[in-house]
């Protein structure tokens, strides 16, 4: 009797510790099986159901349609034991179908006026943000253009020198060469 009141006492803290967070059925977080009803077959990820554990005494069952993440449908083998689906074919809807149609179809009219909620504030987290980028993207190209003038200015500055110094060295060399001109008519002067 103490060992069973013992093990109610352990198995009570334990589930009272672990928190839980539902998402019912019909919601866009939702993620799990879906109950298609007279949907239809919808569009699935893979065209082939996936199996990954085939008991011995397999007999042919229907196959189960979920909602997973995509990351989970990719690593079906990892991620099978959570949804209790590994010893059974499994499509996995896509997210487009699940989002436009299922949601609709099962109640998802308060998550779609949630989404066109958030779609709202995304438009407009995405509006401002285009704004910042294009008021930085302008303050950027002021600064280049300024920095170019100033490169321009020095690179006049320096070419007018260069220019100065050339000049120099020309009218230096012009009058050495009429110096050694004048040398040479005396030189043939002479003979």
């Amino acid at each position: 009797m103490k060992r069973l009141l013992l093990a109610a006492l352990i198995a009570t803290a334990c589930c009272g510790a672990i928190a839980q967070i539902s998402i019912p059925l019909g919601q866009t977080g939702y993620y799990g099986r879906i109950d298609l009803g007279n949907l239809g077959a919808p569009p699935v990820i893979y065209q082939e159901p996936m199996l990954v554990e085939r008991p011995r005494d397999y007999r042919p069952v229907a196959p189960i349609y979920l909602r997973v993440p995509r990351g989970h449908a990719t690593q079906w083998s990892r991620h099978c034991s959570a949804y209790n689906a590994c010893n059974r074919p499994v499509y996995f809807v896509q997210d487009r179908w699940y989002n436009n149609t299922y949601v609709r179809q099962h109640g998802g009219g308060d998550a779609d006026r949630e989404n066109k909620d958030y779609d709202k504030e995304r438009a407009k987290d995405r509006r401002e943000n285009l704004k910042e980028r294009e008021k930085d993207r302008r303050e950027s190209e002021k600064e280049r253009e300024k920095d170019r003038r100033e490169a321009s200015k020095e690179y006049d500055k320096d070419r007018r020198e260069a220019q100065k110094e050339y000049d120099k060295d020309r009218l230096e060399f012009d009058k050495e060469r009429r110096k050694a001109e004048k040398e040479y008519s005396k030189n043939q002067d002479r003979k």
